[in-house]
């Protein structure tokens, strides 16, 4: 499967009739799952209603939109704003940083986000803006088209072209808006794939108990992520399912999910982690090597009864080198989580990830006025790139987390991380461990 044969996907999905059912949702804005569930018109009529006078309001954000709602654009934008504060770290492990953690201030995610529907079955989403970098790029830029999804039966995929995600872990696809940590684990974004160009399918199975998404890519994440790839090409897939998911009791259910990725002519291969905090350098790092493709598996189970959820995720990546031999490394983590309010994790059963929390009563509404939800959790996560000629070390982290839910859309974090390394950067002696205290404040519209 070469480049060429990509690119006549990518231009077939894009040449494709559109008829069909309204776009399934995924874990989004506010404003385009709200317009998802509430819009349902006939495709003639939505053709002709394209070309009539817009309308234009503030609905989470300026909206304008048709008299049928056959064209809705809306525009919102996505914050979040750290403090961190550092503990000392050994000198070794600074020397082979060639950096220091210094505690500050950081814009850790600042972007614009554009949602258009348009003819029923067709949406087109753009966040462009600061995402994990200080650089400004865009973190999704896809066409969505659900035609296929008006034929009988449950299994009929949703198709995205662009820039997206490819599908692995729990971690990686639920939103950075609604991981219970403010950051993610280690593993998660070095060693999982980021995003990339390409076509994905996803879709769901009889009953909302089975989820699938697969995908092929182009793949170039120097610029967004802490790994690094060049000119790669790629084939991602993921399926989960709940073998235990009581219909009466939402907030009660099993999830379990593999994922696999078959990666080829990376040309470079890097993996660096930083301490679950994003201010300061990375305490772990492989270095740029030369490579010649990879393979990821993971496995992920949540389990969750009411307030209280577990969730656990591993992956393991062999990196093929040019001269024959392998490269391991591997990753985990393990948390639990517990509302002491009525609220939980809510569960997104179109893509097998969590959902926005959405407190029953929250600050500044007087028709359900109250103080939100409060969320207590812990983590233990671990990452080894100690594996091939080009080590880059060893950590784990014991991460301790307090949540309030003030809105749906305002969130503040704060989060403790103790982090202990070896062989930073593949140095040997290079061993410390370091304290991290981070206050976030996420908003979104």
């Amino acid at each position: 499967m070469g480049r060429r044969w990509i690119l006549l996907a990518l231009g077939a999905c894009l040449g494709a009739m559109a008829f069909g059912r309204l776009a399934r949702a995924e874990a989004s804005g506010m404003w385009e799952a709200e317009f998802r569930a509430g819009f349902d018109g006939a495709v003639r009529q939505s053709v002709r209603d394209v070309f009539s006078r817009p309308r234009f309001g503030w609905d989470r954000g300026p909206v304008m939109w048709t008299r049928t709602k056959a064209l809705a654009v809306h525009v919102g934008y996505e914050g979040q704003f750290d403090a961190v504060w550092y503990g000392r770290m050994d000198e070794a492990v600074e020397a082979a940083a060639g950096a220091r953690w210094t505690s500050g201030f950081e814009r850790r995610r600042s972007r614009v986000a554009v949602e258009v529907f348009f003819l029923r079955h067709w949406f087109l989403r753009a966040r462009y803006g600061w995402g994990n970098f200080d650089v400004l790029s865009f973190q999704d830029l896809y066409l969505e088209w659900s035609g296929l999804t008006r034929r009988p039966g449950s299994w009929w995929p949703v198709l995205r072209i662009g820039q997206v995600k490819e599908p692995m872990t729990l971690d990686w696809m639920n939103s950075a808006l609604r991981t219970t940590f403010a950051e993610r684990a280690m593993f998660t974004t070095s060693i999982v794939p980021n995003r990339s160009v390409g076509v994905r399918a996803h879709g769901i199975g009889p009953g909302k108990r089975f989820t699938y998404q697969v995908g092929t890519y182009l793949v170039d994440v120097t610029e967004l992520s802490e790994q690094s790839h060049r000119n790669g090409e790629a084939v991602t897939g993921r399926i989960t399912a709940l073998p235990w998911a009581p219909k009466d009791r939402p907030d009660h259910l099993l999830h379990v999910g593999l994922a696999a990725s078959y990666r080829w002519d990376l040309d470079t291969y890097r993996a660096k982690a930083k301490p679950e905090s994003w201010v300061g350098p990375a305490i772990v790092d492989t270095g740029k090597y030369a490579a010649e493709g990879a393979t990821v598996v993971s496995g992920e189970l949540f389990l969750q009864r009411g307030r209280l959820s577990f969730t656990a995720e591993g992956a393991w990546t062999a990196v093929r080198l040019p001269d024959g031999p392998t490269v391991g490394y591997w990753g985990a983590y393990g948390q639990v989580s517990c509302f002491l309010t009525a609220g939980h994790i809510p569960y997104n059963r179109t893509l097998g990830c969590y959902g926005r929390v959405q407190p029953e009563r929250t600050i500044f509404c007087p028709a359900r006025s109250g103080l939100g939800d409060v969320e207590l959790a812990a983590r233990w996560s671990i990452l080894d790139l100690t594996d091939g000629p080009d080590p880059g070390g060893r950590a784990w982290n014991v991460t301790l987390a307090l949540n309030w839910y003030a809105r749906d859309n305002l969130r503040v974090y704060l989060n403790y991380v103790y982090s202990d390394v070896a062989d930073a950067y593949g140095a040997p002696g290079a061993d410390g461990t370091m304290s991290t205290l981070l206050v976030r404040l996420g908003y979104d519209l």
